[in-house]
């Protein structure tokens, strides 16, 4: 029974933090639409696991470029620009950009095809931006299974860039940038499994 406990925590661990880095840009218009550009890393064991049912609802980031363009396809709002792909020994990268129609759409690519909702984003009519990211583990009590994550990938990050019709006045997370529309925010694996109450992120910009 121990050994099948560890192989749960294990799958788990590497379908949902497998990305070794993750590189997100979102550029807005105006009228809410924009690009979006998405780049990460999911480790080569990863893409030859088939996930049972207790796994299904941590499955943010497709393995696949199949699965990535299905997913993509089934959220209206969304259209691919482009996919590619790169294999390595160790992992298989993929960088993508999309266009959105609205600012919301980019969400249900993360909150649509899973049990959690991972990142809630909103950007107001008087010059607000507003990304609320959520524990992606919920419902876990494990220590076991935090442990794990937490081990191997402790210092891996996902990096947020935000790039606004305007410009970036105040931010109450991260760094602002020379580029005066612009936003950032960093967070580890680490940073994000320990969420005990969501993270929000405000810009507001003019």
């Amino acid at each position: 029974m121990k050994n099948i406990k560890i192989s749960v925590l294990l799958l788990i661990s590497l379908l949902f933090v497998s990305c070794l880095e993750v590189e997100t840009t979102i550029t807005i218009s105006d009228n809410q639409s924009g690009i979006w550009s998405l780049e990460y890393r999911i480790m080569q064991e990863a893409t030859y696991l088939t996930p049972g049912d207790e796994l299904k609802g941590y499955n943010y980031f497709p393995l696949t470029e199949i699965e990535l363009k299905n997913r993509i396809n089934g959220i209206a709002g969304l259209n691919i620009i482009s996919i590619s792909s790169k294999n390595t020994i160790i992992y298989t990268e993929f960088i993508v950009e999309i266009e959105f129609d609205s600012i919301n759409d980019i969400q249900f690519f993360f909150n649509t095809y899973t049990d959690n909702s991972l990142f809630n984003i909103n950007l107001t009519e008087d010059g607000l931006f507003e990304m609320i990211i959520n524990n992606p583990f919920p419902e876990a009590d494990s220590t076991d299974t935090i442990n794990l994550i937490s081990g191997l990938y402790f210092d891996k990050n996902i990096n947020i860039t935000i790039i606004l019709p305007g410009i970036v006045k105040e931010s109450n997370q991260g760094l602002l940038s020379e580029n005066p529309s612009e936003a950032n925010f960093s967070l580890t694996i680490l940073d994000l499994i320990n969420i005990s109450e969501p993270i929000e992120w405000i810009v507001q910009y003019e």
